[in-house]
């Protein structure tokens, strides 16, 4: 028998006209089925409406842009990526293939990467195309300044943190409940009033206006929050478990220079100390950069008052800077975005020019121990008649209300009409000298100079 010749055979393959089967890394299986797609479009889809309802609030201002931005990732963003992380956690248990899982020929480590990672990148991805819409719908409206990179990226960072923590935890307590139980201790977390407060987004909401984080922050959070991961997935699934200790270490090491800092790891905007003036206007008014852009809008709700005050000496200055005011100047009202700023205009300029009277008539710093009657007098007066007609009588007509049933107020009222109707009658001249009189025993609080009316 001759021996089969077996050179010539063709290669096993696939028939033909099919291609072979590619192989799919599972990483990438992981990232396109299941929970981790859906946990992104979650986390978009909540924190871009909680946005969208809440967008006069912080349209015009970065820095009130990127508040409403930490409140989302705190309230919304965090709480959700937090509980789809521990439901996929329990996916195992559900499907009752933790065994089979163990007996897997990669490690338990891969096993956990490969099933945290996805969601909880999805979950900072979502977070992420919402802030660049809220910071994109701000753009037409702010001022000067630019919005900040690093409190966006601790917040990723966060979110990220916070989802692989919460497969761990899914893991080891695989029951129903663990996802919803798992969202509220993250909300508590975050808003948890401590110094360590500042680790979570919600730690610079609450501290002055205009404030900017200090370089080394962001850095810091970004190590907290990694340790943290890597201390809970290395005590979860190495082999060396006491390989844990090394991030956590490094956790409180980073930590401490931030709880000891606190709130002064938040410092005020070097924009808001830089002015910002109309100098052609009678008073003259002074805001910081940041809301630079309204000063035309405030030129024009007070432009009354320069028709009033022309030639005036002594009128004191508006001034809403932080530093570098003199002891007689009058504040100017503060210009908040989503109170008296929206979207870049003044929300209600009537109202904006009757509290700036008050404040260009009331105590200066020189002063603050007290009004004097004599002086609250004529500077009630003053602002009384600073107001055009209609605004006048309005202001009349809202303060008789609050004094119905008061006859020493109402009475009072009728004694500041009557002084204004006096100054109204006077010769210009005449009304420039006695302003220009009652300004200087302002700035001096000494209400024996002030003329009589």
């Amino acid at each position: 028998m001759s021996a089969v010749d077996t050179r010539s055979r063709p290669a096993a393959g696939p028939p033909a006209g099919r291609r072979a089967p590619r192989h799919v890394h599972p990483l990438r299986v992981e990232s396109l089925r299941g929970i981790a797609p859906w946990t992104g479009l979650t986390v978009a889809s909540a924190t871009g409406l909680a946005l969208l309802l809440t967008s006069s609030s912080w349209q015009g201002s970065w820095w009130e842009t990127q508040v409403v931005l930490r409140h989302a990732a705190a309230i919304f963003a965090a709480p959700l990526a937090g509980a789809a992380g521990c439901f996929q956690g329990a996916r195992e248990h559900r499907r009752r293939t933790v065994e089979l899982r163990a007996g897997a020929a990669r490690g338990p480590l891969p096993q956990l990467a490969l099933a945290a990672l996805p969601g909880a990148l999805w979950a900072a991805v979502g977070y992420l195309v919402a802030a660049l819409g809220c910071l994109l719908a701000t753009l037409p409206y702010a001022g000067d300044g630019a919005p900040q990179l690093g409190p966006a990226l601790t917040d990723a960072v966060f979110l990220v943190s916070v989802s692989v923590l919460g497969h761990v935890c899914g893991a080891l307590l695989p029951h129903r409940l663990a996802p919803p139980l798992f969202g509220v201790l993250v909300l508590f977390v975050s808003s948890v009033p401590s110094g360590a407060r500042h680790l979570a987004p919600l730690g610079g909401s609450q501290l002055p206006a205009d404030s900017v984080a200090v370089g080394w922050q962001p850095w810091v959070v970004t190590v907290c929050w990694g340790g943290l991961v890597l201390t809970a997935v290395l005590a979860r699934g190495a082999r060396r478990r006491y390989l844990a200790l090394v991030p956590l270490v490094a956790v409180v090491v980073a930590a401490v220079p931030l709880v000891r800092t606190g709130d002064r790891v938040w410092q005020p905007d070097p924009l808001s100390r830089q002015a910002v003036c109309a100098t052609a206007t009678v008073p003259r008014i002074c805001t910081n950069r940041l809301y630079a852009q309204v000063l035309p809008e405030v030129e024009q709700a007070l432009a009354p008052l320069d028709g009033r005050l022309r030639g005036v000496v002594g009128v004191p200055r508006l001034w809403d800077v932080r530093g570098g005011g003199r002891s007689d100047d009058a504040v100017l009202p503060r210009l908040e975005s989503g109170n008296t700023v929206v979207r870049g205009r003044l929300s209600d300029p009537e109202g904006y020019l009757t509290t700036v009277t008050y404040e260009l008539t009331g105590d200066p710093a020189s002063c603050r121990a007290g009004r004097q009657d004599r002086l609250a007098t004529a500077g009630s007066t003053v602002a009384l008649w600073l107001l055009p007609n209609p605004a006048r009588a309005r202001e009349t007509e809202r303060q008789r209300g609050w004094s119905a049933g008061a006859p020493e107020e109402l009475a009072a009222l009728d004694a500041r009409e009557a002084a204004v109707t006096r100054l109204d009658a006077m010769a210009p001249a005449d009304r420039r000298t006695w302003l220009a009189g009652y300004f200087a025993a302002r700035a001096a609080c000494a209400p024996g100079r002030v003329p009589p009316l």
